[in-house]
């Protein structure tokens, strides 16, 4: 970040998208773009007709730069946000530049996305920690929903290999046949019902997957 504001400080259109705010939305993004760097103050009927608007528009302008923090945030990993920014990556006069913090990130992109973003991948790991991406946390949104815990354990377990999977899944099942006795299980016990599963084949392999 403290690098591309170095590059960018001379340019007088620029933006930082912090991918990881829980209350982030693609129609945020574009209305930045189309109120405050563009001045339009009309209201737009979708967001192909503010793409539209923005594609005619920025061809007279110097280039707007876009820095989006965690790209693969929860609210923009779902198919359509990813499009949407596929699609203004591919304009003209727009420079993106993104960070990604899962391993899987790649996958969001099919093909044809992968071409409208043409990214230059570049491993900048700062092993730094994570506390602004963690700080909204223990927001009210989602103290209330629940959402994004959700979401975000959901995205974990699918980066997880099948064995992995069958793993959590026969524990939960296992808390769940239990009920409200459920007072846990010894690692012994849960091996001996991995193995029958055929999902591990050691006990090493076990504490390795859980750990």
């Amino acid at each position: 970040k403290q690098w591309y504001q170095r590059r960018v400080r001379g340019h007088r259109l620029h933006m930082v998208i912090n991918g990881y705010f829980p209350n982030l939305t693609t129609r945020d993004v574009l209305t930045s773009i189309t109120r405050d760097m563009l001045g339009s103050e009309g209201t737009f009927k979708s967001v192909q007709d503010q793409i539209s608007y923005i594609r005619e528009s920025i061809s007279s302008h110097h280039p707007i730069y876009l820095l989006i923090n965690n790209i693969d945030g929860s609210n923009l990993r779902s198919e359509k946000a990813q499009q949407v920014l596929a699609e203004l990556a591919s304009l003209e006069n727009i420079r993106v530049s993104a960070t990604v913090d899962h391993i899987n990130s790649p996958l969001l992109w099919d093909e044809h996305r992968a071409q409208l973003f043409n990214w230059l991948w570049v491993d900048c790991t700062t092993f730094d920690s994570y506390e602004d991406e963690t700080s909204t946390e223990s927001s009210i949104m989602i103290k209330q929903t629940g959402a994004l815990a959700l979401s975000s354990m959901t995205f974990v377990l699918r980066s997880l290999t099948p064995n992995a999977q069958g793993i959590f899944r026969l524990l939960a099942n296992y808390q769940l046949e239990c009920g409200a006795d459920f007072q846990g299980i010894t690692f012994q016990d849960f091996y001996l019902k991995c193995r029958e599963k055929f999902l591990v084949n050691s006990d090493a392999t076990l504490r390795t997957q859980l750990t």
